[in-house]
Order: C-alpha cells, then structure tokens, then sequence
C-alpha cells in the first residue's frame, strides 16, 4: 500500500510479521490517523522502533506520540537512546514511556512489571546492576510477591521487578539479574566470580563482596 488514512475516532493498525522489521521507517509517510499500533511479531522475528526516527514520524503531521501494543519485550527492540519517564495511563492500561526530544513513546505490555526495553533493568535507570536485584529483593521485603494485573499509576513503586515474566516478584526475578551479571563477567574475561547460586540472598552476597 501506498498510503492508508484511519480518519476519525480511535483507530488501530495491527502490525504482523515474519520478518525482523524497524515499524517507523515502515509506516512514516505511509500511514496516518492511526492512534494505536498492535505489534505482532512471528518465530524469531523483531519489531524494532527507531527512536530517532520519532522526530519524522511527528513531521509527517502526527502528533509524535506513538502507542504500541505488544505481548512482551521478548521481540520488541527499541533503538537509540532511550530516556525513561514516568509511567502514563493510555485510556484503562498501563504504559511504560519512553521519550526522545520532543516525541514520546508509550508501550502497553501484556507484562506490564517487566521492563520491556531491557528486563533486567529492574530500576529502569538505563543500565543492568547488583542495585536491579537489590531493588527487587528491597520490593519483596516491603510489598510482598503479588503484582495488579491491570496496575494504574497509584501501583507503580519505582521498579519493575518482574525479570523472568510471569506477572509476579519473586526471589527468582533477583537472582535472573545476579546470574546475567555473572554471565557477562564471564564473556569479558573478568576475573571476579558471580556463582550461580540457588539461594537469591546468598548470591546477592556473592555478588556485593565481589564488587
């Protein structure tokens, strides 16, 4: 297609494909008047969204805020430097925002309590540290495991403790952060080690004595 109108109303372009396929440079100049983007990606395939090219996507006569719906961040990659704001309440869901210069990114996910751009980044501050599974355990101490299923902003504690994405908080989400820390160590040739261990306390242990 060469170009497709949704007019009027709340209108809502699905997006499927087999294909690893960057959604703004799919859609820019192509598409308009669509609210509401559904990301659907197949097997091993990608949706990526280039937040470089939001700034287009706003030129083309959007308003430069785009709203995508996806399963998880499993096969969804967003590109550039993403600069996390607080999250927003699109209609009754929950978003995770991402902004860059003036344009937003809002992310509706059916793991609203992982991280979709990186999961171990528990504390969203762009980076994956000891301070991610100190800031889950600190989660559990303090509220225990259970996690709304349609959280609204009054819910959002300042993380998003749910690394392995099976809509709880558990010890196994810190220790997920532990063992991913452990395993890059490994791949840099680091000479400090990070044992896999079973018990979350004692390889956050592990982990802050090695620092």
């Amino acid at each position: 297609f060469t170009r497709l109108d949704g007019g009027l109303g709340i209108d809502r372009f699905v997006v499927k494909t087999a294909t690893t396929l960057e959604l703004l440079g799919y859609i820019n100049g192509r598409v308009f008047g669509f609210e509401e983007y559904v990301l659907e990606s197949q097997g091993d395939s990608r949706i990526e969204v280039d937040l470089n090219s939001l700034g287009d996507f706003a030129g083309s006569g959007e308003t430069g805020e785009l709203t995508v719906y996806v399963k998880s961040g499993d096969q969804f990659k967003v590109l550039g430097d993403a600069i996390y704001a607080s999250p927003e309440m699109v209609g009754d869901q929950f978003a995770q925002v991402i902004t860059s210069d003036e344009s937003k990114l809002q992310i509706v996910s059916e793991r609203p309590w992982q991280n979709v751009i990186l999961e171990s980044d528990a504390n969203h501050n762009g980076d994956i540290s000891v301070a991610d599974a100190l800031a889950i355990l600190n989660h559990l101490s303090a509220f225990g495991s259970d996690l709304p299923a349609e959280p609204v902003l009054a819910n959002f504690r300042g993380i998003f403790p749910d690394v392995s994405g099976d809509n709880i908080a558990t010890a196994l989400d810190a220790l997920l952060v532990l063992n991913g820390l452990a395993l890059v160590g490994d791949a840099e040739g680091e000479e400090r080690e990070l044992p896999m261990l079973a018990e979350p306390a004692a390889a956050f242990e592990a982990a802050m004595l090695s620092e």
